[in-house]
């Protein structure tokens, strides 16, 4: 199978998924987020599987975080998270 065919099936999937109600790739992505940055402010954090985590996920290029907007922090916040 082909890449293009790869990625056709894949966004395929994704339109079937959205219309099931399941969540969006942003969605997942805002959540690994999160879930990052909670981790690296948690005491927690000298545990091994957390470490491995917090490895994983490093971003390489800080600018990454200036990115996002001011609304995007104020969601965060209402869900009990903050950046």
């Amino acid at each position: 199978m082909s890449a293009q065919v790869r990625l056709k099936r894949l966004e395929e999937l994704l339109l079937e998924q959205k219309a099931a109600g399941c969540l969006s790739v942003e969605t997942l992505l805002d959540l690994l987020l999160c879930l990052y940055t909670e981790c690296s402010h948690s005491p927690l954090k000298r545990e091994k599987h957390i470490t491995d985590f917090l490895e994983w996920g490093k971003i390489p290029d800080p600018k990454i975080w200036s990115d996002s907007s001011e609304s995007d922090s104020e969601t965060l916040q209402t869900s009990g998270c903050c950046v």
